[in-house]
């Protein structure tokens, strides 16, 4: 914690996860907690509080990293040039998301949607991409990804192993 944007939005995010905390340990539940970061480009201080901070994983969860892509504005923003030793936000956000919607894609035609989904998918092979057109997906895709989850990877991996081995029915 350097005194950064991303270091003092995470200090105020711990904060607010205690909290909560309280008030749930004061007998009033919760669903879930959605952290908007808008403005913010890099979504690894948000990971951090909960991957670090022991306390907050004993009654919350993080359930993975959803990303906005603008299909009409993705490649150019995509290709443009970084300071040595900087990274291009965006690659950064789609490397690092679980899930994409890939918003806007009324305003472009077909062969541009082709460019942009198979750049995201350059950029993060394991992502799940969401077609959207004015931000509209269904809320069921964003809810329980449960995405760093390791038991339902093994579940994943398990069930795709069985589906190779010629005995699974």
């Amino acid at each position: 914690d350097n005194g950064c944007m991303c270091c003092s939005v995470r200090s105020d995010l711990i904060e607010a996860l205690g909290e909560i905390q309280k008030k749930i340990v004061q007998g009033h539940p919760l669903d879930l907690i959605l952290v908007e970061t808008s403005g913010m480009a890099d979504p690894v201080p948000i990971v951090k509080s909960f991957k670090e901070s022991p306390w907050i994983t004993e009654r919350m969860r993080y359930d993975g990293c959803i990303t906005v892509v603008d299909a009409k504005n993705c490649l150019a923003r995509l290709a443009l040039p970084v300071e040595d030793g900087a990274v291009n936000e965006a690659e950064k956000q789609i490397a690092f998301a679980d899930k994409v919607i890939l918003n806007k894609l009324d305003l472009v035609e077909i062969d541009e949607a082709v460019k942009v989904q198979k750049q995201i998918v350059d950029l993060n092979q394991f992502v799940r991409i969401l077609p959207a057109v004015k931000g509209q997906v269904n809320l069921a895709e964003l809810l329980n990804l449960r995405a760093h989850d390791l038991a339902v990877f093994a579940e994943e991996a398990t069930f795709a192993a069985a589906e190779q081995d010629p005995h699974f029915e």
